[in-house]
């Protein structure tokens, strides 16, 4: 036998035994965690656990559901066979967060590997996707465009499309003096990508005017693929890879891709724009978010990862805040109490008190009972269904109280394994009765409000308890050096399009015409939180709803 021979008959026998090895893994690597003596769903399939695809279209609500079945913590094998810790423990997150990315504490945690590089996959190197060095260089170049003066600067550009939108709606509503259903997530998504495009590219994208710019239609052309119900779509996120084969046997890759392609091209043009604005001068009333990026961006974005960046920021800036707005107008027309809250809102828009909201940002803001339902929305509803990590280090996650295991023993803290996945529900434990009392489900923004408030209710409990160090201690926004950067922008935009939503127009439950019964809405979608009618199809997001103009 040659010493070649000899050396790839080595090198075929380590190769083997390396996949032998990894088979082995992962087939009873779900049998040697410590996760398994924690309470959880049984798996339903060989490889997806008990997330099956059906389980992972409506998955934060799926999470909230055995939530309730099991408690805070729970085990469940998820995809790819790999056990996987879900939380709804204060304590725990917090636990989390302070271990991971951090200089001062051992890095326990890090972002999931498959879920990096599908962001590479979707996005290219953005703050996504990319290592904790590389991602402080670009969080510090976007923080510019997110402080509180940049959001003030921009409300006039909110307030504007903000008063577009009333037109359009009086328009459509024009001499129907009763109740007229209509779908009001239409009329917010449009709305809130108008506003990205203005504030934040100084672009009209005609989206509420309905003109089919061609940045506007590739836009949504790539939302629709992001958003896809396919098997493909989720294949396709939780195995990055997949895509490889995807261009040649699959017609959504192809679309998919030439979508992606359309909106690189159309960022190369907004950043080159932003350059030479940024170069020439520009009034510091015109600025918008991608200028400030560029202007401070000397040591923080190349241009390429800026324009990478682009499609980050328009679907931030517009998916997730319409999932918002239409929620606040679910809870305020859904029952009684809903309305009751409706009416308290729209007596304050309309005391003496608060007038001059309608064009001046800093009156709106300072209005106690917007403030207190705007919270309690973005509390019950975070429109980002979970953060997720894996554990990088073995070690063990304590817990705020005790939990019992499947044999009835209690403990107050979880081993975890280097390799295992973490899931933690925003709306899990946002909704912690432990934190938040018994009617830690229900929507009570009376809880928000100082003492001193007509409609303080001692009562309820607020935040005072909650451990956690996001922002108003919830979950909505993450928490840490990943907390969503641009939540004053959206905080800002939910108030304006809430408070001229519920000032102008009466909101009443749509009623389904075959059961003579109120339409019942349901939370779907993977990674967003998304208004649907309980029993539609996977890929109809919609909120109906009654509607008539206050003249």
């Amino acid at each position: 036998m040659s010493l070649f021979t000899s050396i790839a008959a080595t090198v075929s026998l380590l190769l083997l035994g390396k996949l032998v090895f990894s088979l082995l893994q992962f087939w009873i690597a779900p049998y040697l965690s410590p996760l398994r003596k924690l309470p959880g769903p049984p798996a339903k399939h060989w490889y997806f656990g008990w997330t099956t695809p059906d389980v992972m279209f409506g998955l934060s609500a799926n999470i909230s559901q055995k939530h309730e079945e099991y408690g805070t913590v729970f085990y469940g094998r998820g995809i790819h066979r790999v056990p996987t810790l879900y939380i709804a423990d204060e304590v725990a997150a917090n636990y989390v967060f302070q271990n991971q990315f951090s200089s001062n504490n051992p890095e326990l945690f890090r972002q999931v590997p498959f879920l990096v590089r599908a962001a590479r996959a979707y996005f290219g190197s953005t703050i996504l996707g990319v290592e904790e060095d590389v991602h402080r260089r670009q969080r510090r170049a976007m923080l510019p465009a997110f402080t509180e003066s940049s959001v003030r600067q921009a409300s006039p550009v909110m307030y504007e499309v903000t008063q577009d939108l009333m037109d359009l709606m009086r328009k459509d509503l024009a001499g129907k003096a009763e109740y007229t259903q209509t779908d009001a997530l239409i009329y917010v998504r449009d709305a809130t990508l108008d506003i990205m495009g203005r504030a934040g590219f100084g672009r009209d994208l005609g989206a509420l005017n309905k003109k089919t710019t061609k940045l506007n239609k590739t836009f949504h052309g790539l939302v629709a693929m992001l958003t896809s119900p396919s098997y493909y779509a989720l294949l396709r996120f939780r195995i990055p890879w997949i895509r490889y084969i995807g261009k040649y046997v699959s017609e959504e890759e192809v679309r998919f891709r030439e979508f992606r392609k359309g909106i690189e091209d159309h960022a190369d043009d907004l950043v080159k724009t932003a350059e030479h604005e940024t170069k020439s001068g520009y009034a510091e009333e015109d600025r918008n978010v991608l200028r400030l990026i560029k202007r401070n961006s000397a040591n923080g974005f190349s241009d390429k990862e800026l324009r990478e960046a682009v499609p980050i920021m328009l679907l931030a800036g517009y998916e997730t805040s319409a999932t918002t707005i239409a929620w606040a107008i679910h809870v305020l027309r859904r029952d009684v109490e809903g309305l009751k809250r409706q009416a308290r809102l729209r007596a304050e828009l309309n005391a003496d008190e608060f007038q001059g909201w309608q064009s001046d940002f800093s009156v709106l803001n300072g209005m106690p009972y917007l403030d207190a339902v705007c919270t309690e929305v973005l509390r019950l509803y975070p429109a980002i269904a979970s953060i997720n990590r894996i554990c990088w280090q073995d070690t063990v996650i304590p817990l705020s109280r005790p939990i019992t295991l499947r044999d009835g023993t209690t403990t107050d803290k979880v081993p975890i394994k280097k390799g295992e996945y973490i899931y933690i529900s925003a709306a899990s434990v946002n909704r912690n009765a432990s934190v938040w009392g018994k009617n830690a489900n229900e929507f009570l923004p009376e809880r928000w409000l100082r003492d001193d408030h007509i409609y303080f209710d001692a009562s309820l409990v607020s935040n005072n308890n909650s451990q956690l160090g996001g922002w108003n201690r919830l979950m909505t926004f993450g928490q840490g050096l990943r907390m969503c950067l641009g939540f004053r922008f959206a905080l800002a935009e939910f108030k304006i399009l809430l408070a001229y939503c519920i000032a102008n127009f009466d909101w009443q439950a749509a009623i389904d015409a075959k059961s003579g019964k109120s339409v019942e809405i349901e939370s779907r979608g993977q990674n967003i939180n998304k208004t649907a009618i309980k029993g539609a199809e996977r890929n109809q997001y919609s909120l109906p709803v009654l509607v008539k103009e206050i003249k």
